[in-house]
């Protein structure tokens, strides 16, 4: 099981605006790095808050990607598994493009649309809140090992209280956005019990934006 986060921040540390309206902050040097990311992974993980603001498409775009997957005996898309408490969410440009799609819930949530039914196969994964530990595990009996979380704060701060996270890439754009209330990359964490530390492994800089990639960091024995 290999699970990382990719994010795209502001100067101030923001992924999003305090509204969490569309905002596009990476160049199209992030864009083509989110397409080495996805071909690498088996699933792309996002939660309902980034797709009711933005209903990011999903697929991967890069044909020559999609014949090395191939090659390699994987699906030529990874999969997309939103979650959801309340399955509130729009059947848009995230649930229609190729490969499989999964919508991951609680056992209290209320039943599924009709649309949304056919759109993806519904997990139901925790009671009050999906249970990250055991959606892993039953990712991982699905054959979905690589995990690339995508967005937004909330998703990836559930991966980071567990210490799930192996890498995090990062990109800083040159923008400043401000707010108070502004997501972060680990949004509605709270204090973290013990911090958790990653190692900066590579950094690579662009005219505008400067590429990190941290390693979660392993306490010397």
């Amino acid at each position: 099981m290999s699970i990382r986060v990719n994010m795209a921040t502001s100067l101030d540390g923001k992924i999003a605006t305090t509204d969490r309206g569309k905002i596009r902050l990476g160049s199209d040097a992030d864009i083509r790095r989110i397409a080495e990311l996805r071909t690498w992974a088996d699933v792309l993980m996002i939660g309902a808050e980034t797709v009711r603001a933005e209903d990011p498409p999903m697929e991967l775009n890069d044909t020559d990607a999609c014949l090395c997957r191939r090659r390699e005996g994987r699906e030529e898309h990874p999969a997309v598994a939103v979650v959801t408490g309340s399955l509130n969410l729009p059947v848009g440009r995230t649930f229609r493009g190729p490969g499989r799609r999964l919508v991951v819930t609680t056992d209290r949530a209320p039943d599924p649309t009709p649309q949304l039914r056919a759109a993806a196969e519904i997990w139901r994964v925790g009671d009050a809140r999906v249970d990250v530990l055991a959606l892993v595990e039953r990712l991982a009996a699905e054959g979905l090992e690589r995990i690339l979380v995508e967005g937004g704060g909330k998703m990836a701060a559930n991966f980071f209280e567990h210490d799930l996270v192996e890498e995090l890439f990062l990109t800083i754009t040159p923008y400043l956005l401000g707010g108070d209330y502004a997501p972060t990359l680990a949004d509605a964490a709270g204090v973290f019990e013990s911090p958790p530390r990653f190692d900066l492994v590579d950094i690579e800089s662009t005219a505008e934006e400067i590429f990190l990639r941290y390693r979660r960091h392993m306490e010397a024995e």
